[in-house]
């Protein structure tokens, strides 16, 4: 049944990010100031939301500091591994109830202001990309609705993969 939830959460997230790539690339060249960060941070809360429920669903406390990180990591399309490794820190790629458990608070909040810069970092490259495509009205909707659908997809995997023991 949650593995029946989570596959619905992900389908839902893809298509309302498709969706908002769609309609946010639709007015090209002169809307560009406005929908593309409208765009950026309605992914982010697509993305948040996705992971966070798959996360809920597999049995992880949402107020746990640790779960909200890995939550980060996920959206911002990083490993653990990979925001860690500047730390000298070594984690493996699937992180477990234990594992989250055994990071000690100095070490998360240091995570944290890392991921933060891999999320700015990540948006804002992979939409610099976009940035050309969208100003051409109506074709981008459809390349802007169709990378955010395929990226939200990715980062639903992703977070299938990072949350995937029961954490009870």
């Amino acid at each position: 049944a949650v593995d029946s939830a989570i596959r619905v959460i992900i389908r839902e997230s893809v298509a309302a990010a498709g969706t908002t790539g769609f309609v946010t690339g639709l007015g090209g060249l002169l809307a560009l100031p406005v929908t593309l960060p409208a765009n950026m941070a309605d992914n982010l809360a697509i993305n948040a939301r996705m992971v966070g429920a798959i996360a809920h669903l597999r049995g992880y406390p949402l107020d746990d500091p640790r779960t909200r990180t890995v939550i980060l990591l996920t959206v911002a399309g990083s490993s653990l591994q990979a925001a860690t490794s500047g730390l000298g820190i070594t984690i493996g790629e699937q992180v477990a109830k234990q594992s989250i458990k055994a990071i000690p608070h100095a070490v998360i909040r240091q995570v944290n202001a890392r991921a933060g810069f891999y999320l700015i970092a990540k948006y804002g490259t992979q939409r610099s990309a976009l940035t050309l495509a969208r100003a051409i009205p109506v074709a981008g909707g459809l390349i802007g609705g169709s990378v955010d659908a395929a990226l939200t997809g990715v980062i639903g995997k992703a977070a299938k993969k990072a949350f995937t023991s029961e954490a009870n």
